[in-house]
């Protein structure tokens, strides 16, 4: 009896690989099925946790939310100010209006597949072919997105060897293009000649324009030199995300609101 059970899980096992691996037709099926669930679980999950916070948690988070909202108001004004003294300089100089990225939350649904943690299923926002966004998780960066197919939408993070962006590194902002390899993250194509060492900090450079720039990604923890390049090893500050939300940055799309409304 042990016997026949073993043999069925593994059966089992090996027939779901194969279909997954092999099937991409019906896979896509299976998946987007499965991607309505998997958004019910999360909805049903947030619902119990607001229903549980309104009717047990509520002078609690009452208080956490005026304290959100003191910070959010000041945040707001701080905005305005930046805002009116960048029109004031863009008019002085004769400059071009400046529109600012477009932010949205997107929401991880699911892993890829089995065992993969560095790309993920989102939804919450419909991308464009053959345009990169960013993700970024409490200020940090975390991978990339793409569409992947139908409108579906991938997350590429930190380690993922489709993951790549720009970067300047330390504080003579050596540029480098961080790359996934062998499950790590390194910076490659620093110019040779660049001054870099362990504990520099890496933040993005803004130029590849899926991000702004100075957005934290980590810190060297290795440098290699060779006879025809520069490399330095990574370590995120974010390289892993936990299913839930994230912040998407699409600095392609054409913002129709004027930094100064």
């Amino acid at each position: 009896m042990r016997g026949k059970t073993f043999f069925l899980i593994v059966f089992l096992l090996v027939g779901g690989v194969i279909f997954f691996k092999i099937d991409h037709s019906l896979r896509e099926g299976v998946l987007g099925l499965g991607d309505s669930i998997k958004g019910a679980v999360f909805d049903t999950k947030e619902w119990i946790g607001e229903t549980y916070d309104k009717y047990f948690n509520q002078a609690q988070s009452i208080e956490e939310l005026n304290e959100k909202l003191k910070d959010y108001q000041r945040l707001q004004l701080q905005n305005i100010e930046l805002k009116d003294e960048l029109n004031r300089l863009t008019l002085f100089y004769g400059m071009p209006q400046i529109y600012p990225s477009y932010t949205t939350t997107i929401r991880a649904i699911s892993y890829y597949e089995f065992g993969n943690y560095e790309r993920v299923w989102l939804e919450g926002f419909e991308g464009e072919k053959n345009k990169v966004y960013g993700l970024i998780v409490q200020g940090n960066v975390v991978g990339i997105a793409r569409e992947e197919s139908e409108g579906r939408m991938m997350g590429y993070l930190n380690g993922d060897f489709l993951c790549s962006y720009g970067v300047f590194i330390g504080e003579g902002k050596a540029l480098g293009i961080v790359k996934g390899e062998n499950g790590g993250v390194l910076i490659d194509y620093i110019p040779l000649g660049s001054e870099i060492k362990v504990g520099d900090k890496v933040v993005t450079n803004g130029m590849d324009n899926i991000f702004f720039e100075n957005i934290p990604v980590g810190e060297v923890v290795r440098v290699e030199r060779g006879s025809g390049y520069i490399q330095a090893v990574l370590k995120p500050y974010v390289d892993k995300v936990d299913l839930g939300y994230l912040w998407l940055l699409d600095r392609s799309k054409n913002v129709k609101t004027a930094i100064s409304n």
